[in-house]
């Protein structure tokens, strides 16, 4: 006589899932960072700063050296005062992008 067959079965799957990601930080030394230091921030970086939100006021001032002639304030070697019309031009801009009337991007021509 055969007796009852039980069969049972247990799967069980655990998931786990942790936000915090790794980063690694090489600091830049000797010629490689004077390289960095010293390379221009291209313009593409600066358009990007600004159609990003970031007020032309503070970018303007920290990365151009000059717009249409008009001169940024100067610091090295001898020191250069912003040339006025340099500060309204990044205040214009900065109201136009409050506005909404400010928008930077590419044109495409047929």
């Amino acid at each position: 006589m055969v007796g009852p067959v039980t069969v049972t079965r247990s799967a069980g799957a655990t998931d786990a899932y942790i936000d915090r990601p790794t980063v690694m930080y090489a600091p830049l030394m000797g010629v490689d960072f004077l390289k960095k230091l010293m390379t221009p921030i291209p313009p593409s970086a600066v358009f990007f700063l600004l159609q990003s939100g970031d007020s032309a006021e503070l970018v303007l001032p920290l990365a151009v050296e000059s717009i249409n002639g008009l001169s940024n304030e100067s610091k090295r070697g001898t020191w250069r005062s912003a040339d006025p019309r340099f500060s309204r031009v990044a205040a214009l801009i900065s109201e136009a992008q409050l506005a909404g009337a400010l928008q930077i991007g590419r044109t495409c021509k047929s």
